[in-house]
């Protein structure tokens, strides 16, 4: 376990923790795997924007979208001027879609969020990537497993990414594209001991390096996804 003297990266160092200063570091329960993952779930995505990927919105937006159509069915249920034995035809109507948007929303993040929690655009030499992230309870080794995807701006892509076709692909397997090579990936598995100061601080250069280390690999390469 590194000493308990709290972490003050030097001056150089502070400018790869995407300028987040002294002050908003946060002390971590070291107990709490949960509070452990999520902090080193966070200096990761950090990390892999100083490392001059951005960020793919797509999955995120699409679920704002559809809780957003899911809440306006619900408010024209409860707040349509008429009395709800007059309109009992609305609010049947409401209800379905109200349970076909949920069904939608369900299984969009089922088929295209999974356990990942970040999705990266393409850049020129490496293909559009996700990050998956584990930590069984009890224990203190964290894995963070990245994968290729395709690029979300190829049209095909767009297509598949559509939340009703997504919906339709996953109720009528027929409709669903033929499967594609298999994704190259690369994994690091670690203990937060390495990371973590006693104290509960995360020495965010150490994780960020290696991290960075990891979207290094070959595997994560434009050629390899056309090898």
């Amino acid at each position: 376990m590194p000493s308990s003297k709290k972490f003050k990266p030097s001056k150089s160092a502070s400018s790869s923790l995407a300028g987040k200063s002294d002050t908003e570091k946060q002390k971590i329960n070291l107990l709490d795997s949960g509070a452990v993952k999520r902090e080193l779930d966070e200096a990761t995505i950090r990390a892999v924007k100083n490392a001059g990927f951005a960020e793919d919105h797509y999955v995120s937006n699409v679920k704002i979208l559809l809780g957003l159509v899911t809440c306006s069915i619900a408010l024209v249920a409860q707040f349509y001027p008429q009395k709800h034995t007059d309109s009992w035809w609305l609010l049947f109507c409401c209800v379905i879609a109200y349970a076909a948007c949920t069904a939608a929303l369900n299984l969009f993040l089922l088929r295209f969020e999974g356990e990942t929690f970040f999705f990266t655009r393409a850049k020129r030499d490496t293909p559009a990537l996700k990050f998956v992230a584990r930590m069984p309870r009890y224990s203190d080794q964290y894995t963070l497993l990245i994968s290729q995807r395709e690029d979300t701006d190829h049209p095909q892509s767009v297509f598949q990414l559509m939340p009703w076709v997504a919906v339709l692909q996953s109720l009528l397997p027929g409709l669903k594209p033929e499967s594609s090579p298999q994704k190259e990936q690369a994994e690091m598995t670690s203990s937060v001991t390495k990371y973590f100061h006693s104290d509960g601080y995360l020495n965010e250069t150490i994780f960020s390096q290696d991290v960075q280390s990891l979207l290094k690999q070959p595997s994560l390469s434009i050629k390899s996804k056309e090898m």
